[in-house]
């Protein structure tokens, strides 16, 4: 490979980890965030779910990802559990239960930012 090649690979790999943190693990902070944090995060989620449906179910940084490295696009990302297991998930965005995990947790975190936003900007009282 190049070192062309290694390069954007390694700017992809850094940008794509930094958005799925943000994507996953921002909402364990957004309950204290100001107003315009929540929206943006509810934005980005938005954006995020549209682009896989939009996409066939798959992101398109973990397809250029593979491109880069020469493997099938079936291929899914590898977060810290295959990381860790050392695995591939080689059927991603077929509807597994992973896949099902990732799309749920967004549309349930839409709905917590959605709320969050409700309330904080006193449309809705709890």
């Amino acid at each position: 490979m190049s070192i062309q090649k290694k390069i954007k690979l390694i700017l992809l790999l850094l940008f794509h980890n930094i958005v799925y943190f943000v994507i996953y693990f921002s909402i364990f902070f957004i309950y204290n965030a100001k107003l315009y944090y929540i929206i943006f995060y509810l934005l980005f989620l938005i954006m995020v779910l549209f682009h896989w449906k939009t996409n066939d179910n798959k992101c398109k940084l973990t397809q250029l990802q593979n491109q880069l490295l020469g493997i099938d696009n079936s291929i899914g990302f590898r977060d810290i559990y295959y990381i860790l297991t050392n695995t591939y998930s080689s059927n991603a965005g077929s509807g597994t239960i992973r896949d099902n995990l990732y799309t749920w947790f967004i549309y349930i975190a839409i709905l917590f930012c959605s709320i969050l936003l409700l309330v904080k900007t006193k449309l809705v009282k709890f």
